[in-house]
Parts: structure tokens; C-alpha cells; sequence
């Protein structure tokens, strides 16, 4: 118990890491904190005194003119003007004649000047082209995801280039892989959602790319540590030499990875997955040559999402007509529409790619297809409409994750549900049974759980060699096209109902109209005869009168 709750502290140091403010660089570069108007230096990295020739002392408080780089400070100031910094970076900068490409970027209202080595990049426009025009050439993602590691790798020079993508569950999976011939292939193998933490993956999400030259450096501290103005760490997330955790540097060295590179991949602003790029020995990327890359890992975004939503487009117009056949079964019906889609079970079932559907109407349960007692669904509805009151649609693949459900039946592994906003339990159930598949991880995902705990740090997993299990309790997973089309027949089965329903009140309003007509009718007919009557009654009456007989 105690080892556990080591354990579950030591992730919780790790998620909580605050690795966008390290107060360090990597020290292949060099970082300047300036003021966005006079560019006096505010903060420097401890390196940039060797840099200079002088104490961090003598730099700090300087503007840049004065600090002999009068050209720079006015290239600073006019690129300043420019809404989107990255337009004009890298800017040339020589320092006691060494040249360094310098990347500027704003933080916390301030100017941050990064100097890198510059390093020609002969060739590079052309390989890049070349990279352009076979990747916009591409129409289909099974080609596309080879073109794209193979010509990073040729433009980067890494020994193994991955496209690593993430599963909703937060797993990451080798999706595609160029590498030298002696290495050992990743593609295929999966690394537990642990591996990167959160925190580092909204860096992902915010940084198009990232390099660490080489993971055994010794970082160089920021002087001052804290921002004297404020007195707090200078945020360093749209930085390139921003130091990284140690634990992800223990984590490549146990990899036998000594250099990197990632290029994010997102897809409608969320992360995506990665170009992964490893080296054995260190390796120092230019920043053309990086963005370059990112401007690849941007197009390859683009694509990525517009092949998807071309496969559920395909997707949603192959099913329109099983949509079309159960919304005209729906009108037709006399009673429950919900009910009537069941009058086209193969249909129903091939609108989700499901093995098992069912109809619960109050407490009855009509079910077709492989799936679980009409009991455990009459209960696994009930506790997902109670759940997600309000939602309409709910998808697990693994049924076992829904709270307080204990009704395991291996029918009904994979749920998909969609329910009509009635008061009584008025839902459709489509079933997925069990898919037991064999995962390779890239080492034995239950020692994701860091071992060489103590209470002052956490220490990455040591082993990355290929470990295989039988996965079990889950299915194959609701795409997003299942989904729709459940979302669209609820929503066609709704208008349906609705139409139903005023039909039915124009009929009532109808039938009471007649019937106060009728009885309206009936009630003058006897009414008038007793008037008659008693008219002629009246008459009889006055003749029959002695005084009328007198006159």
C-alpha cells in the first residue's frame, strides 16, 4: 500500500512539474530578456557573460546599443512592428565574429533574444521542394504517412525518423518509421500515455517544434532567477533553448538517444501526435532547416484532417440510405418511432458497424443481433440516461469504465447509445463484443510506473524492449462517423416524433371539434320543438279563453 501511494505521488511530482518556467537553457544558445522598448537587458542566460567577454553584472540593466549592437537593437526594434515575430526570425547576428541566427520571441511582456550557431543549409531549398511537391502529390494517408518520415529524415539527417499518433485513451503508437538499417524497427509499438505527461503535451500543443541537441547537457541558469520586477521565473514556453526536465533527458539516455526533434502534429488545434527524430549521438538541427520542418508537420496537419473528414464524408453517404429506409419506417408507424426503426434490424445494425442493438420503451426491451439479457440492458440504459442526462448520445468502447456499472457481458463491451428527450426511457442501444487483439509496447507498460522512487524525484523507465500482451476488455472502438450517424438518426427520429405528436393534437383538436358540434346540433333540434310547442300551447291557450270568447 505504501509502495502504491509512493508510486501514485511520485506521477503526480511528474504531472505537476513546472517545466515552461526550468529557470535554464540548453547552452548550445544563448538568451537575452530585453524590455520591449529601450531593449535594456533584464535577464540573461549564465553563458551569455562568456558570450559578451564580461560578468552577468556588467550586462544586466545595458540596453542592447550600448552593449556594442547598435545594428541589432535596430533590427530588433523593427521587426518589432511585425505582428507575428516568426515572419522575421531568424535575424543575422555577429558576435566577436561568429555568426548565430537569433529567434526572437515575447514573454510575459517582455522581448526574449535567443542566438543560435548559424550553419549553412546548402541544398536545402531544393530538398525541400522536392519534400513539398511529393507530400501535395499524395491521395491517400497509407502513402502519405511514408513520404513524410522519409523525407524529414533526408532533410534532417537523423538515424531514425517516427510519425507517432495518439489514441483517445492517451497512448502514443508508432504509426510509421524511417531509420538506419542498423537499428532495431519501433513501428508498431506503443508507449503508455505516462511517457508524456500533460503539461508537456500542451507544450506540444503550443510549439510547433522542439530540438535537444544533445540530452547530456549542463544547463545554463538564468541571472537573475527570478524576474527582479516581479519576482517571479520568466516563462520560457515559446522559447527554443528552453531546458527540459531531467527526467525526459534520463528517460531518451535509457533510449541510448542522445539527440531530438519533434514537430507537432495537431488537428483542429488539439494535439495530434508527433514527428518523432532520435539520433544516437548528439545532433545540432539549424533553425531553417527546423522550419522547414514545421512547415511540413503544419501541411501534414492539414492533410491528416482533410483525409479524415473525406473518409466520413464517404462514410456518411454510404449510410444515407439505411438513414433514409429508418426514417420512413419511423413515419410510417402507428405507435413508437424509436420502436419502428427495428423493422429494418439490418439496417439498424449496419448504420454503427454494430453486432447488437436494442429498443427500451419505459421498461420493455426489444433487442436483435449478439447482445446481452434484456435485464442488463433495461439497467445499463437506465444508468446512462441517469449519467449523461441531457447529452442525447453516449459512446464507450470499453464498458467497463462507466461508473457504477458491474454488468459485464462480453456483448456488450463497446456501447453506443442515443435516447429521445421524453419523459419515459425512450432509447436505442447498439452492442460491440469483446476484442481481444495482441498489443506490442515498446517495453512492459506496467513498469511505466516509474521505478527508483524516492521522495525528492522520479525516475523514467530503464527498459524500451518490445513486450507483448493479449488486450482484453475492449472493443473496437465507435469512430467518429458511428457516432454521427447515431447523433443524425436521433435527431431525424426527434423531428419525426414531433411531427407525430402535432398530427395527433390537430387530430384531437379536430375530434373535439366535432363532437361539439354534434352535440351542439343535437341539443338546438330538441330545444327547438319544445319552443314550438310551447307556442302553440300558448295560442291553444289564449283561444280557449273565456275572454276570448266574450270578444
Amino acid at each position: 500500500m505504501t509502495e502504491r501511494h509512493d508510486i501514485e505521488a511520485a506521477l503526480a511530482r511528474c504531472e505537476d512539474e513546472p517545466i515552461h518556467i526550468p529557470g535554464s537553457i540548453q547552452p548550445h544558445g544563448y538568451l537575452l530578456c530585453l524590455t520591449p522598448h529601450e531593449l535594456k537587458v533584464v535577464q540573461i542566460s549564465q553563458n551569455v557573460g562568456d558570450l559578451l567577454k564580461r560578468p552577468p553584472e556588467a550586462i544586466l540593466g545595458q540596453s542592447l546599443a550600448t552593449l556594442g549592437s547598435p545594428a541589432l537593437a535596430a533590427a530588433i526594434t523593427s521587426a518589432l512592428s511585425v505582428s507575428t515575430l516568426a515572419e522575421i526570425n531568424p535575424l543575422r547576428v555577429d558576435v566577436n565574429d561568429q555568426r548565430y541566427d537569433g529567434i526572437l520571441s515575447r514573454s510575459d511582456g517582455l522581448v526574449v533574444l535567443e542566438l543560435e550557431p548559424h550553419q549553412a543549409t546548402d541544398g536545402l531549398g531544393r530538398a525541400f521542394s522536392r519534400a513539398m511537391r511529393l507530400l501535395q502529390a499524395v491521395d491517400d494517408i497509407e502513402t502519405l504517412k511514408e513520404i513524410v518520415v522519409e523525407e524529414v529524415r533526408r532533410l534532417t539527417g537523423y538515424d531514425r525518423v517516427m510519425l507517432y499518433r495518439f489514441a483517445p485513451s492517451g497512448y502514443g503508437e508508432v504509426w510509421a518509421e524511417a531509420k538506419d538499417d542498423a537499428l532495431e524497427p519501433f513501428l508498431g509499438l506503443r508507449y503508455p500515455a505516462s511517457d508524456i505527461p500533460q503539461q508537456a503535451r500542451e507544450l506540444y500543443r503550443r510549439n510547433w517544434v522542439r530540438i535537444i541537441p544533445d540530452a547530456r547537457y549542463v544547463p545554463s541558469p538564468l541571472v537573475p532567477a527570478n524576474r527582479r520586477d516581479t519576482g517571479q521565473p520568466l516563462d520560457l514556453s515559446p522559447t527554443v533553448l528552453r531546458s527540459v526536465s531531467p527526467v525526459h533527458c534520463e528517460y531518451m539516455n535509457n533510449m541510448g538517444v542522445r539527440g531530438s526533434m519533434s514537430i507537432s502534429l495537431l488537428r483542429r488545434h488539439e494535439l495530434w501526435g508527433l514527428i518523432s527524430c532520435n539520433h544516437t549521438e548528439p545532433k545540432f538541427v539549424p533553425y531553417e532547416v527546423r522550419a522547414a520542418c514545421q512547415t511540413i508537420g503544419r501541411l501534414l496537419s492539414v492533410q491528416i484532417d482533410a483525409f479524415e473528414e473525406r473518409a466520413r464524408s464517404r462514410t456518411r453517404e454510404e449510410r444515407r440510405p439505411l438513414q433514409d429506409r429508418l426514417s420512413t419506417a419511423a413515419d410510417a408507424a402507428a405507435g413508437s418511432v424509436t420502436l419502428a426503426v427495428l423493422q429494418n434490424a439490418a439496417d439498424l445494425l449496419a448504420l454503427t458497424a454494430a453486432c447488437g442493438a436494442a429498443v427500451i420503451i419505459g421498461d420493455e426491451v426489444t433487442a436483435i443481433g449478439d447482445c446481452p439479457p434484456r435485464a442488463t440492458i433495461l439497467e445499463l440504459g437506465q444508468l446512462i440516461a441517469r449519467q449523461h442526462e441531457g447529452a442525447g448520445i453516449f459512446a464507450t468502447s470499453s464498458a467497463g469504465t462507466i461508473p457504477e456499472h458491474d454488468l459485464q457481458h462480453p456483448a456488450a463491451t463497446g456501447i453506443l447509445a442515443a435516447w429521445l428527450p421524453r419523459p419515459d426511457n425512450n432509447m436505442i442501444l447498439w452492442f460491440r463484443p469483446e476484442l481481444v487483439t495482441t498489443v506490442r509496447w515498446a517495453g512492459d507498460p506496467r513498469k511505466a510506473e516509474p521505478s527508483g522512487l524516492s521522495a525528492a524525484r522520479l525516475s523514467p523507465r530503464k527498459s524500451f524492449a518490445a513486450w507483448q500482451e493479449q488486450e482484453r476488455g475492449n472493443a473496437l472502438p465507435w469512430t467518429p462517423a458511428d457516432i454521427e450517424a447515431a447523433e443524425e438518426l436521433r435527431r431525424r427520429l426527434i423531428e419525426i416524433d414531433l411531427a407525430h405528436q402535432v398530427l395527433r393534437e390537430r387530430a384531437a383538436v379536430q375530434a373535439r371539434d366535432d363532437l361539439l358540434a354534434v352535440v351542439s346540433h343535437d341539443l338546438r333540434s330538441p330545444l327547438t320543438a319544445i319552443s314550438l310547442q310551447a307556442s302553440m300551447m300558448k295560442r291553444d291557450l289564449i283561444t280557449q279563453s273565456p275572454e276570448s270568447t266574450q270578444r
